[in-house]
């Protein structure tokens, strides 16, 4: 606005220049003059107005590939209402990518919190029946994963048990690697299967073949 009263005020004056005293500058004297005089009252605007506004396009978040020799287990929990059923979600895959198992089911719980602390749980018993070895755990949800990392994290009580009992069983498999927290975009075949989960009624696990909206092209 400052800048649109400067232009105005300046073509005014040219007017009565041109009108009373028969004088005259050139658009280019007149763009100089009004330049001036903006950058003399408003110089922090006028630099904000001269430099270019660029768009900072973020990357989108995508799901990475385990170190050689190791594997990861990605869960996510789709929760709506108290009053509703709940869904978990884990799918793993090896260091080259390659589908190795995958499992979902429906469960009922208060908070959205717990429904991913539990998903936790039971990915990681699933982790332990299988034997296997040299793991990471991926999940979406930070407060969750912050907690155990060891971090401090905000923890609501009805979750601690639960997550207490994760930290209980990380313990008894071999070579476990860590918890790692993943944005949500890049954990997106496990929110798949959770929300699938929540819409079934029964535990539906892969073995070998998998679930038909994951391939190897298709990103976690």
């Amino acid at each position: 606005m400052a800048l649109a009263a400067t232009k105005c005020w300046f073509i005014w004056k040219e007017r009565y220049l041109r009108i009373f005293e028969d004088q005259s500058r050139t658009p280019e004297q007149l763009t100089l003059d009004i330049t001036r005089n903006y950058a003399y009252w408003h110089p922090a605007n006028l630099n904000s107005l001269s430099e270019p506004k660029c768009r900072i396009i973020k990357p989108t978040p995508h799901w990475n590939f385990p170190v050689t020799n190791t594997f990861k287990l990605n869960c996510g929990a789709s929760w709506l209402s108290e009053n509703t059923n709940a869904g978990f979600g884990f799918i793993l895959c090896n260091w080259t990518g390659t589908f190795k198992g995958a499992e979902s089911c429906i469960f009922r719980i208060s908070t959205a919190e717990e429904a991913e602390a539990l998903t936790v749980l039971q990915a990681t018993k699933w982790d332990l029946s299988k034997n296997l070895q040299n793991l990471v755990i991926e999940g979406d949800n930070q407060a969750v994963i912050r907690y155990l990392q060891g971090k401090v994290s905000t923890i609501q009580w009805q979750s601690l048990f639960i997550l207490e009992e994760v930290k209980k069983t990380t313990i008894n498999l071999v070579s476990f690697l860590r918890f790692h927290y993943v944005d949500r975009k890049a954990n997106r075949v496990a929110d798949l299967l959770a929300k699938k989960g929540r819409k079934s009624n029964i535990i539906t696990s892969w073995g070998y073949q998998a679930p038909g909206f994951f391939n190897s092209n298709n990103s976690l």
